[in-house]
């Protein structure tokens, strides 16, 4: 997936030099100069020198752009629908029900269920025809159009304690940054809190350790000035938290 999006986003950004050349010469040139220098795909030695892009309309496929574009709205909505019942985005779901699609567009959304499920934050991805059967006590539904998304409203003790997790992670990524740690650097984490979220930690920090390049979770915080350290208020927990660059 990483190498898909560099060669991606390589192929728009060149492509993009050569769009924007008459208008911004010097910029578009050190662009494409940056890009292509040594690059045995492209032979022509200027930007200025290279033909004017022109549209591949054989390179377009409408059928998987107007599913992006019902997974952009269903996103949307379900957004929305998240929203309307104040549940945070870091919060994880059960699942979200789509409803009012034609066989068509249901088709194409399936396809597309892990980035939209990604995009909510929910565990999974279902379809119903019928959005009456979405009940208000389970779910939070919005509509726009014929489009009805439901969010599945009901939190799991295991949901609740992702969800802090979450939070934690968001704080321990902040401190990293507030330290000025370099994104590669690896840090040895620090905490001190009540009993319910050590159990969380302990449970889930295999999962922060990676999420935060942390080598290894200490329960305490040493007073210590190469510490950067803040004491936060999660979801009724105090929590404090501390990061270190590891030796």
């Amino acid at each position: 997936d990483k190498l898909s999006a560099y060669n991606t986003l390589y192929a728009c950004l060149v492509k993009l030099s050569k769009l924007v050349a008459p208008f911004i010469p010097f910029l578009a040139e050190e662009i494409y100069q940056n890009l292509v220098a040594g690059n045995e795909t492209e032979k022509v030695d200027s930007v200025h020198l290279c033909d004017y892009p022109e549209a591949e309309m054989t390179s377009i496929d409408n059928v998987l752009s107007g599913s992006m574009r019902l997974a952009m709205k269903a996103s949307s909505v379900g957004r929305a629908a998240r929203a309307q019942a104040a549940i945070k985005v870091r919060q994880p779901l059960a699942d979200a029900v789509i409803a009012g699609l034609s066989q068509t567009e249901r088709s194409g959304l399936e396809k597309l269920a892990d980035s939209i499920a990604e995009e909510l934050n929910v565990k999974c991805l279902k379809f119903t025809s019928d959005a009456d059967s979405l009940s208000a006590d389970e779910y939070s539904t919005v509509s726009d159009g014929p489009v009805t998304v439901g969010i599945n409203k009901r939190l799991t003790p295991e949901l609740v304690d992702e969800g802090l997790i979450r939070e934690i992670t968001h704080r321990i990524q902040g401190l990293r940054k507030t330290a000025g740690f370099d994104i590669a650097d690896t840090i040895s984490t620090f905490f001190e809190t009540d009993s319910v979220t050590e159990r969380v930690m302990e449970a889930w920090g295999e999962y922060v350790a990676k999420e935060t390049l942390s080598r290894d979770l200490v329960n305490g915080v040493p007073d210590d000035p190469g510490i950067t350290a803040e004491m936060f208020k999660l979801e009724g927990h105090a929590i404090m938290l501390g990061v270190k660059k590891a030796l």
